[in-house]
């Protein structure tokens, strides 16, 4: 608690001072042992309904040393949907800040922008989620205020470990095409806030520089290679995109943008998850069976190891994570091992919980 109230005051003085914070130190008992948790889709949208149920989110495994979750949408108390622009075939995302305050959290809590959602309210709308999300003490990566702030990583010095973030939007033209969104309209520039891509922020060159100085890269990426929403296959251009950033040498790659969880891909530079799914959603539409599917990636770094345990989660009808009843968590394990093996990996599951291991 007192380390994340560290980061939230560092986070406000420098806001205050117009300066961008991208280093961390923490200090911790036992040095060279990171543990991480990563959730999908989290927006406030609809979420005032169900308040008196959002403290559950706080009983799902929390106290990481860092806790990941794609912030999807706007986070506003000044703007009301007057002042936001929604496209014909994308719903459109604006929620109370105050949600943040029940997420599980960690020591530290980074929040990716580098979303189709993250400009639902224009390039005003950015600017106050960031600000929102920094005073709750949460570290935002994915957008900035121009290109150069857009594709800046966040360098974190945890516990003995030197962790990289990076977060990148990917989103097909016609894709873009099929929702009537401009094909720049979410892309940071030299003079515009907007978010990070692979290609804008030339990643492969991004991940060679930061690995002569991280112990750890994460990529945290946003995939929209198809029109297709709630697809538990991923496209053959999202599995070469991800292939694509392991062999750049990341060794964590979380996905985001099907809304249903993916299999996971090992490599023998890294692991990545395609989808972790939604976390906190719950727009107006009735989503499939298969939406309310959901896993928590828990990861325990060492400086020779790498282990993932999948969470299975559930989200009720109003969109609130849960964990998954025993039943529900042996048929959504055993989806997840399916699509797995699809992607040449085997998912071990034990009791509730599915693992996968490897040498660094």
């Amino acid at each position: 608690m007192v380390k994340r109230r560290f980061v939230s005051a560092f986070l406000l003085i420098s806001m205050l001072f117009g300066c961008t914070v991208r280093h961390v130190s923490t200090a911790g008992r036992s040095p060279h042992t990171l543990a991480m948790a990563a959730v999908g889709d989290t927006n406030g949208y609809n979420a005032v309904q169900a308040y008196g149920q959002l403290k559950s989110t706080g009983e799902l495994p929390s106290g990481r040393d860092v806790f990941i979750f794609n912030a999807e949408g706007v986070f506003s108390k000044s703007l009301g949907f007057r002042d936001c622009r929604g496209f014909r075939r994308q719903s459109l995302f604006l929620g109370s800040p105050e949600v943040l305050d029940s997420l599980p959290g960690g020591k530290i809590t980074i929040a990716s922008l580098a979303n189709n959602h993250a400009l639902d309210c224009g390039r005003e709308g950015l600017r106050e989620t960031i600000w929102q999300l920094g005073m709750h003490g949460i570290m935002t990566v994915g957008a900035g205020d121009n290109l150069q702030e857009a594709c800046e990583p966040l360098i974190l010095d945890v516990k003995g470990l030197r962790l990289a973030v990076l977060a990148y939007m990917e989103m097909a033209p016609v894709v873009a095409a099929y929702i009537g969104m401009p094909p720049d309209w979410l892309a940071a520039d030299d003079n515009r806030r907007g978010v990070a891509s692979w290609e804008l922020c030339d990643g492969r060159k991004q991940i060679a520089e930061i690995k002569r100085e991280a112990d750890i890269i994460v990529v945290l990426v946003h995939m929209h290679h198809t029109a297709s929403s709630w697809t538990e296959t991923p496209s053959a251009a999202s599995v070469l995109f991800v292939r694509k950033i392991l062999d750049a040498g990341a060794d964590i790659v979380i996905g985001s943008g099907p809304h249903v969880p993916q299999g996971i891909i090992k490599s023998e530079r890294g692991v990545a998850l395609l989808s972790l799914g939604n976390f906190l959603f719950h727009p107006d539409y009735q989503i499939p069976e298969k939406g309310r599917r959901s896993i928590l990636a828990d990861f325990t770094v060492s400086d020779d190891s790498l282990k993932l345990a999948i969470v299975p989660l559930r989200l009720d009808v109003t969109g609130i994570p849960r964990t998954a009843s025993e039943e529900d968590a042996a048929a959504i394990l055993k989806r997840i091992s399916i699509l797995s093996a699809q992607l040449g990996t085997t998912l071990q599951i034990r009791g509730e919980r599915g693992y996968v291991e490897m040498r660094r």
